[in-house]
């Protein structure tokens, strides 16, 4: 449910990393082919690529999705650790990070369930961070602040639902 989400709610055009076993789910993987750029995570090859082909697409003032979980979340924490992948693009490209929290996703189709239960997805868009003039030594700390922004959206989000 998050990729109409994010495709519906967000109003510019954006390419996003998908991991490549989502481009074989029928009808799913053909529509999204136009729209993502696949990797193979257990592939070093496969990730350099993608991560070449996700900067010349900055460079062509797109911008990227990167699900920093990696997969949807069927724990009942509030997030999953994130990867290290987004935030060293940003750091190595200066590029900004914009988090987006998609709420009520999970209570719409959770993890491993086919059918899709009638309801709404809403997204939220959170302050801008600035990576500019950042380096590798700041990749610890950038993605603990990112990942704390969200997590305390998400809980938050969560109170307010109950």
């Amino acid at each position: 449910m998050d990729a109409p989400a994010i495709a519906v709610s967000t109003p510019i055009q954006l390419r996003a990393l998908g991991k490549k076993e989502l481009s074989q789910v029928p009808i799913f993987g053909f529509i999204t082919s136009r729209l993502a750029v696949w990797v193979d995570r257990s592939n070093p090859e496969s990730r350099i690529r993608s991560i070449n082909r996700l900067m010349k697409t900055l460079d062509n003032g797109i911008s990227i999705l990167v699900a920093p979980e990696g997969t949807r979340n069927a724990s009942d924490d509030p997030l999953l650790p994130f990867y290290n992948g987004p935030f060293r693009l940003a750091i190595e490209t200066g590029r900004p990070i914009l988090p987006l929290i998609i709420h009520d996703a999970k209570k719409l189709m959770p993890k491993g369930q086919l059918g899709v239960r009638p309801g709404t997805v809403h997204s939220y868009f959170l302050p801008e961070i600035d990576c500019s003039g950042l380096t590798e030594e700041d990749l610890p700390t950038l993605k603990e602040k990112v990942f704390e922004i969200m997590k305390n959206k998400v809980v938050e989000l969560d109170a307010a639902s109950s």
